[in-house]
């Protein structure tokens, strides 16, 4: 009887725990995940897009200078080339 009252008890204390509070603080229109008590937001964007965001922003910071995009994205400039066209972008609309 003891050991069955320990674990009764044991038990009744689980159920009691409140559950822990996490939070993630980020934007969730660009991907990010936030918890809250009530809600979950989650975004979710294709790694294309995000791809296509990032090479995008980097021509606009480098005013369309593929070389210095190339290199602020960690990547070679012939693979910037084929990722401009995959994607379709124009770097004269963007300088």
């Amino acid at each position: 009887k003891e050991e069955i009252q320990k674990t009764d008890k044991t038990e009744e204390a689980k159920d009691t725990k409140e559950p822990e509070e996490r939070h993630i603080v980020g934007n969730y229109n660009k991907g990010f995940v936030v918890f809250d008590n009530k809600e979950t937001f989650i975004t979710i964007k294709p790694i294309n897009d995000m791809e296509r965001e990032a090479i995008i922003k980097a021509l606009e910071q480098s005013y369309g200078n593929k070389s210095r995009a190339a290199r602020e994205l960690k990547m070679s400039l012939m693979t910037l080339y084929r990722k401009i066209d995959k994607y379709n972008i124009k770097v004269n609309k963007i300088k």
